[in-house]
């Protein structure tokens, strides 16, 4: 019990320290993040077992995050359809953003599955506990998951938090609000300012980030062991290679194709 409170104790210092640090210097939050995640591991790796009392901290932290996906796509979707103002303008960019999109989804699939195949990332990480996540989409037909796109009852789609259904009747919505005139303009202004609303309320969830990690990662560390955490870090590291390699290669090409640069 003595060591329990110990254990909180400590936690609760380095929670004072990290906010500490976000108000009184100019630290940004992805380095306060990374600070977290360096803290939670050696906090986890000394008290063990013990930081399953503190997981809860974490837990609501990524619930603050599911929490906001919805609203998000909806609002923002709504106000920037709603902010072309001309239909035909959205269906032009439309077509070159899924073109855009499939181009560069092709290429980041190939880096994906090349790395993949080279270093093998994840391998020694053990999901014994882990509950595969299966749906009744999984035995759809391609033809099934395209009418699935339209939703039969959208509050419904909201409410379980069905993302393609959501962004077409959002687009949908947002369609009929410019072409509504005078008449709905109110009512994208009344999505414009929800949108806003929902971003500073991310804003906010986000500032939450370095604890729910360390939280996390302290868990991580005290159950699992801090050989979970070396698995991780080199997936982590392979990850950011990734990105770094399609962000580098494939929009620098892009753009320079586009801008006309030799």
């Amino acid at each position: 019990m003595e060591l329990k409170i110990i254990y909180w104790a400590v936690l609760l210092v380095t929670f004072l320290g990290i906010y500490l640090l976000g108000s009184r210097t100019d630290l940004k939050l992805w380095v306060r993040v990374m600070i977290a995640l360096l803290v939670g591991a050696i906090i986890g790796f000394i008290f063990g077992d013990l930081t399953q009392s503190s997981k809860w901290i974490g837990d609501l932290f990524v619930r603050f995050i599911r929490m906001l996906i919805v609203p998000l796509i909806f609002t923002s979707l709504v106000a920037g359809v709603v902010s072309m103002g001309d239909p035909k303008r959205l269906g032009s960019i439309g077509i070159k953003t899924i073109v855009l999109y499939l181009l560069t989804t092709f290429f980041a699939i190939i880096i994906g599955l090349t790395l993949g195949t080279i270093f093998n990332p994840g391998a020694g990480i053990d999901l014994s506990g882990v509950i595969p996540f299966e749906t009744a989409s999984s035995s759809m037909s391609v033809s099934d998951r395209l009418f699935g796109i339209v939703p039969t009852n959208p509050i419904s789609s909201l409410a379980d938090g069905e993302v393609l259904p959501i962004i077409f009747f959002s687009i949908l919505l947002g369609v009929g609000i410019i072409l509504g005139g005078e008449k709905t303009k109110s009512l994208g202004n009344v999505f414009s300012s929800a949108a806003e609303a929902v971003l500073k309320i991310a804003h906010l969830v986000m500032q939450l980030a370095p604890y729910g990690v360390l939280s996390l990662i302290a868990w991580v560390s005290g159950t699992m062991g801090l050989a979970a955490l070396q698995n991780l870090f080199v997936l982590t590291v392979i990850l950011y290679a990734g990105c770094m390699i399609h962000m580098i290669f494939v929009y620098g090409g892009l753009i320079r194709l586009v801008a006309g640069l030799p």
